[in-house]
């Protein structure tokens, strides 16, 4: 074998062990996402998720840990990758701070919010509510899961929807218009998307999703992509409705 022909296998079996462990990464998150959705603050669950994909990570990685037993190789894995996975477990525990911290905003602004939502079904509503006294500044939450519901409940125009489709950023943006302006509140939030698993198409895959903001009598949109199963996709879409928010009341009136 010659030199020029060694050289390019080697290069390949570097690739190819690449590819596995990129592999092997994205599985990993994907499934500390899904224990994350599925775990009400349950951080010792999350932590232990973390940890076993983690382990796999390592065994993947060609041998560089010499100690595969015991509590000393997981405590390594831990430490080698966790950090790959900190920002998935901070964003849930933090969870309840988020949806208080957006509370004391709009009390000091003396503003009300109201919600429209489809593909998340009630849960950005669960969130806000789940905070103790959010009855002062949360007025309500409609759920519309079809098209003739957006029609009926939030004036969203037929035509704006046989345009762009119930998953699109103007549907989101109406939405918020039409529940700010049924409910006489001072913001409003709108989710609509794609959560799977079914429903997907090649320009809107599942895992799309449209957060709509009407503040300060303007409304926008946002498009997101996020990984995971059904529950996953939900969450991370209150998620991002309720960064949006808390983003846009830090700005300038």
């Amino acid at each position: 074998m010659s030199d020029a022909t060694a050289s390019l296998r080697d290069e390949i079996a570097v690739l190819r062990r690449e590819q596995r462990r990129a592999e092997a990464r994205e599985a990993a998150v994907r499934d500390v996402i899904q224990a994350i959705a599925h775990t009400t603050f349950d951080l010792d669950a999350v932590l232990q998720t973390v940890t076993d994909r983690a382990v796999e990570l390592c065994e993947a990685d060609n041998g560089n840990i010499a100690r595969r037993d015991g509590d000393v190789f997981r405590v390594v894995a831990f430490t080698s990758f966790a950090p790959d996975f900190e920002h998935l477990v901070r964003e849930r525990i933090y969870v309840p701070e988020r949806a208080s911290v957006i509370g004391r905003m709009l009390l000091e602004r003396g503003m009300s919010l109201a919600v429209a939502e489809s593909c998340t079904g009630g849960l950005l509503g669960h969130r806000l509510t789940s905070v103790p006294g959010s009855s002062a500044y949360f007025e309500r939450d409609i759920v519309v899961y079809s098209n003739r519901a957006m029609e009926e409940l939030l004036a969203v125009p037929e035509s704006l929807v046989s345009a762009h489709g119930s998953v699109s950023g103007p549907c989101a943006e109406a939405m918020a218009r039409g529940v700010a302006t049924l409910a006489g509140s001072s913001c409003a939030l709108a989710v609509t998307g794609i959560a799977g698993p079914e429903g997907g198409t090649p320009a809107k895959p599942v895992g799309t999703v449209f957060v709509g903001l009407a503040l300060r009598g303007e409304a926008r949109a946002r498009r997101f992509f996020f990984a995971g199963d059904r529950a996953a996709v939900k969450w991370q879409s209150t998620q991002a409705a309720l960064d949006m928010l808390r983003r846009s009341l830090r700005e300038p009136s």
